[in-house]
C-alpha cells in the first residue's frame, strides 16, 4: 500500500486510472450507437439522425439540471457512482427492449433517453471529482489536469478497439452486439469499484457554494459575453455531433471499408498489424484522436498564431470541409 501511494505521489496514477477507465464505459456506444441502432432495432438512417437529435437536446438540459443538483447538494463521488450504476443498468435493458419493440413501439428511444441521461453526465462528474482532488495538491496548475485528462482519450482509443473485436464477426460486419452485455458489465463494475476505493477525499461542496441555482442561472444568461462562448460552442457541437452519428454508417455502409489483405506480410509485422487492420473502424477514429493528442501539446502555440476567433473559424472550415469530402465520394 506504500508503494502505491509513493507512486500515486510521484505519478499522479489515480487521475489517470478513473479517467482511463470510466473513460472505457463512457465509450461503450459513442462511435457504434449509429450502427446498434440501425443493424439491432432496424431503425432507418433518417430516424437514426432525427432520433439521436432530440436526444441529445433533451440531454443537454437534463446535463446542467444534474451538475446544479451536485453543486447544491455536493458530494460528487456518490453522484458519480449512482449515474456509474445507472448507465450500466439503462444500457442491459436494451438486451431485453429488442423483445418488447415489437408490442411497444418507442422502447428503444425511450431506454436510450435514461442511458444517454445517465451515460453523458458521468464524464463531467468525474472532471469536477479530479479537479478537486488536483486543488489539494499544492502547485499543480490546468496543464497537469490536461495531462491527466489525456488518458481518457487513450481509453476512448482502447474502448473502439476492444467493443469492435468483440462486435464485429468474420466479415467485419457488426452483428455481435450481445457481447457488449459482458463488457460493459465487468466494466461498470471495475469502475464503480474503483471510484468507490480511489475517491476518498473530501467532495462536499464548499461552505461558500452558491445554494440559490435560480438566481445563479439568470447570473448566467446575462452575461452576454459568456452566452456567446456558449453559442459558439454549440455551433460547433452541432457539427461534431451530426459527424459522430452518421460517420460510423458512412464508414461501414458506404464506403465499406474492409481490412487490407496482409497474406504477403511475415508474420511478426502482419499479427501487430492485424490489430489495426481487422478493426477498421477504431483505426480510422485513431487518426482524429492522434490529432487531438498532438492539438492538445502544441494548443499554446496554436492559439498565440491564430487568436481564439480565428482558431474557431479555422475548426469549423476543415468540419465543413470534411462533410464535403465525404458528400462528395458518395456521389
Amino acid at each position: 500500500m506504500d508503494t502505491i501511494r509513493s507512486l500515486n505521489k510521484k505519478y499522479l496514477l489515480i487521475p489517470k486510472v478513473l479517467f482511463f477507465s470510466i473513460a472505457m464505459l463512457f465509450y461503450t456506444l459513442h462511435t457504434f450507437k449509429s450502427v446498434f441502432a440501425k443493424d439491432k432495432f432496424g431503425v432507418s438512417e433518417s430516424a437514426v439522425g432525427t432520433g439521436f437529435g432530440v436526444l441529445m437536446f433533451i440531454t443537454f438540459f437534463t446535463n446542467i439540471y444534474i451538475g446544479s443538483l451536485n453543486d447544491k447538494w455536493g458530494a460528487s463521488k456518490w453522484f458519480l457512482i449512482v449515474f456509474l450504476c445507472l448507465s450500466a443498468l439503462f444500457f442491459q435493458l436494451f438486451f431485453f427492449t429488442e423483445y418488447v419493440e415489437n408490442i411497444i413501439p418507442g422502447v428503444f428511444w425511450f431506454n436510450m433517453l435514461f442511458y444517454l441521461g445517465a451515460n453523458l453526465c458521468t464524464t463531467p462528474l468525474m472532471d469536477k471529482v479530479i479537479l478537486e482532488y488536483l486543488s489539494k495538491i499544492p502547485n499543480i496548475g490546468a496543464k497537469t489536469y490536461g495531462t491527466q485528462r489525456l488518458w481518457g482519450t487513450v481509453g476512448y482509443a482502447v474502448c473502439n478497439y476492444v467493443v469492435e473485436f468483440i462486435v464485429t464477426d468474420s466479415k467485419n460486419e457488426a452483428t455481435q452486439w450481445t457481447n457488449l452485455r459482458i463488457y460493459n458489465l465487468l466494466v461498470a463494475l471495475a469502475t464503480v469499484g474503483m471510484c468507490f476505493y480511489f475517491i476518498n477525499w473530501d467532495t462536499s461542496r464548499r461552505e461558500t457554494g452558491r445554494q440559490d441555482m435560480w438566481k445563479s442561472f439568470k447570473e448566467l444568461i446575462t452575461n452576454w459575453d459568456y452566452m456567446f462562448f456558449i453559442f459558439i460552442i454549440l455551433l460547433n457541437g452541432l457539427t461534431r455531433a451530426s459527424m459522430t452519428i452518421f460517420l460510423t454508417i458512412y464508414w461501414k455502409d458506404v464506403i465499406k471499408m474492409k481490412p487490407f489483405d496482409l497474406s504477403g506480410f511475415p508474420g511478426v509485422i502482419s499479427g501487430p498489424l492485424s490489430i489495426f487492420n481487422n478493426n477498421t473502424t477504431s483505426t480510422a477514429n485513431l487518426f482524429g484522436i492522434l490529432f487531438e493528442i498532438v492539438t492538445f501539446f502544441t494548443a499554446a502555440d496554436y492559439y498565440r498564431t491564430f487568436r481564439i476567433f480565428l482558431a474557431f473559424v479555422l475548426g469549423t472550415g476543415c468540419s465543413n470541409a470534411k462533410i464535403c469530402i465525404l458528400l462528395d465520394a458518395t456521389v
